[in-house]
């Protein structure tokens, strides 16, 4: 299978194609030349199929824009930006899989997906700071804005507005950011 598409295409099933390497050998009368040959061959994936993708990959999407709201990003430039972005994942084999091993190669696949268009909007040195061993950066990004959002919330029931910017909020922020998400990553584990 190959993914090769903008975000917007392959939210509406677009950009996902099998394909099959065929080894060719030809020969000629009475066998004195023999010629080998490869090439692959690709074809689009049943419309079920490709609505099924189209399903997880808007699904991932929805919740990168919703973290980029959480974090005060989002903008109609960022999701017209989002939905021309290129993604390529190339030649992934699922020839012989099977159950929970179809399944896990698949989870790559869309992990990846995520892993790339989130490192490609939110790829800053801060937010990739934040990062836990062994976390892809679509989970630390969902992670962080989880906890971004609950900050947010908390400053709100007490009355305080984040968007002001004032001196005097930019530490407690901090410390109630760096809380939040630490007893959101220990109550996740």
């Amino acid at each position: 299978m190959t993914i090769s598409g903008t975000v917007g295409q392959l939210m509406r099933g677009q950009g996902i194609s099998q394909y099959a390497n065929v080894t060719t050998n030809t020969s000629s009368w009475f066998g004195l030349v023999n010629d080998t040959s490869n090439s692959t061959l690709t074809a689009g994936v049943s419309d079920r199929l490709s609505q099924q993708f189209a399903l997880i990959f808007g699904s991932i999407i929805d919740s990168i824009e919703s973290a980029a709201k959480a974090l005060d990003m989002w903008s109609p430039k960022f999701a017209e930006d989002l939905r021309n972005f290129v993604v390529e994942i190339d030649k992934i084999s699922l020839q012989g899989l099977q159950g929970q091993d179809l399944q896990d190669a698949l989870n790559s696949v869309f992990s990846t997906f995520a892993d790339k268009v989130s490192l490609a909007f939110f790829g800053t040195g801060e937010m990739q700071d934040l990062a836990k061993a062994g976390e892809g950066f679509y989970e630390t990004l969902i992670r962080v804005a989880t906890g971004n959002e609950y900050v947010k919330q908390t400053f709100a029931a007490l009355g305080l507005d984040l968007r002001q910017r004032r001196p005097q909020h930019n530490a407690l922020r901090a410390a109630a950011l760096t809380t939040s998400i630490a007893t959101f990553h220990s109550a996740t584990r």
